[in-house]
């Protein structure tokens, strides 16, 4: 197998690992840990080397690298975990009636808590809709929350990794646009459009650049890195955080460990004109089996079902006993320093349909809880095929830049949506979206 994953980096950990899987099913298990997992996948079957299974972002496998092969439902059948999974997290494994991977027992959830001693300190209730948002944000940016009688506080701010800033006000874009991608389908048309050429996402954008403007937002998101922004917040500079839901106790831990005194609460996404905001994204890390492997149906009953099981649940979190953890009366105690003790990060789990012995922490169960109540599954129904080029891929890129622009006020929102237009005739996304809207008949299945 071959892995991305996290404390396995170490050698011994890795060893101890491997060891541990291979007793517990009774097959000889390897795993090969590198952070360029596509890269070594393409040159190690380039090489012929045989690679069994990959635990990764296991759509790359079949849309990019095309080095995986198809799970037929018959082996899905002869399971006894994976045929538990929802029925949603199997949507990004599926490409045109066929399945690529299996997911793995968590999702990408996302989560916005508040500082609810702020809340407290400025006599605030939890914001609920976008305006109450705004409120509690210009109450948190002008009336000294941590009452050090300084004007260094902000409502909001953000990492520039990713969507440049866009992942994290997903809750505002959501209340504000009811299509989350940049990409849709519009099932009363019929037909494909970029959403972020709508009138309602510019609202939205005219909204943001509107807060930003005021100086709502922290004015270094666009520069900030990603640690930047999470130890803005534990340093008391920003009053609302948007993150990993699975993160919530080491966010609780180092907050406090700057201010034992303060509080941070998950909270529900906020009300909008789209309805309710939401946080939840699905997830396409899982288990994708290589046209290298000799058995895959083997390998699909004997280690991936058994990697689903609890005890391999909580090996791939954890590690074995004894290498991250151990335990004391009964009840698993973390000892390794990094938050990700097993090939996966610690992480919140699905209570409605697994259960695992390793505590959960309150935290921990409070952000399952909000994010679980506000999770509207917005998938495509179809599957948009593969561009033959990297037109998407350049557009994109120019709209992120554009967004940008728009936000901080370097270009105006109406010229910047002149320009997103301009752009998408440019790189021939239009030709692209014309193409596929004249012949839907390749959208067969969710």
């Amino acid at each position: 197998m071959i892995s991305s994953g996290a404390s396995l980096v170490e050698p011994e950990k890795n060893a101890a690992f491997e060891k541990a899987v291979s007793d517990a099913i009774g097959i000889e298990f390897k795993n090969i840990y590198d952070t360029k997992v596509f890269d070594r996948v393409t040159l190690m079957a380039a090489g012929g080397e045989k690679i069994d299974v990959v635990l990764s972002n296991t759509t790359g496998f079949f849309k990019t690298t095309k080095v995986s092969q198809e799970i037929l439902p018959e082996w899905i059948e002869d399971t006894t975990y994976i045929k538990q999974i929802p029925e949603e997290f199997w949507t990004v494994q599926r490409r045109e009636g066929k399945t690529w991977g299996v997911p793995y027992r968590y999702y990408s959830a996302w989560v916005t808590w508040v500082r609810q001693d702020w809340l407290d300190a400025l006599g605030l209730s939890v914001p609920a809709t976008v305006d109450d948002y705004v409120n509690v944000a210009r109450a948190f940016t002008k009336n000294d929350p941590d009452k050090n009688n300084k004007n260094d506080t902000y409502g909001f701010s953000a990492s520039n990794q990713w969507d440049a800033l866009n992942q994290f006000f997903w809750p505002f874009h959501n209340a504000f646009v009811k299509y989350p991608m940049e990409f849709a389908y519009d099932t009363d048309l019929n037909k494909y459009f970029s959403v972020w050429l709508t009138p309602e996402y510019k609202e939205y954008m005219r909204w943001l650049a509107g807060i930003y403007a005021e100086g709502l937002i922290d004015p270094e998101a666009p520069t900030n890195q990603h640690t930047n922004y999470y130890d803005k917040f534990y340093a008391g500079k920003v009053g609302f955080l948007t993150g990993f839901a699975h993160e919530a106790s080491v966010h609780v831990d180092k907050l406090k460990a700057v201010d034992p005194n303060a509080k941070m609460v998950p909270i529900a996404p906020p009300k909008g004109i789209a309805g309710n905001g939401y946080t939840a994204a699905l997830s396409d890390i899982g288990f994708a089996i290589m046209q290298s492997c000799d058995n895959p149906q083997g390998v699909l009953k004997y280690f991936i079902d058994w990697a689903h099981s609890n005890e391999g649940y909580n090996m791939f979190c954890w590690g074995p006993e004894g290498m991250n953890w151990k335990k004391e009366n009964g009840v698993a105690v973390k000892t390794a320093s990094d938050p990700s003790c097993g090939l996966s990060p610690q992480h919140v789990i699905l209570k409605d349909t697994f259960e695992s012995w390793v505590p959960t922490r309150q935290e921990d169960q409070e952000a399952f809880d909000v994010n679980a109540a506000n999770i509207r599954w917005k998938m495509q129904p179809y599957t948009l095929p593969d561009c033959p080029d990297n037109r998407s891929i350049d557009f994109n890129m120019k709209s992120l830049e554009l967004w940008t622009k728009m936000l901080m006020g370097d270009v105006d929102v109406d010229k910047g949506f002149e320009q997103m237009q301009a752009a998408y005739k440019d790189t021939k996304m239009d030709e692209w979206m014309d193409q596929l809207n004249a012949d839907l008949s390749w959208a067969k299945e969710k």
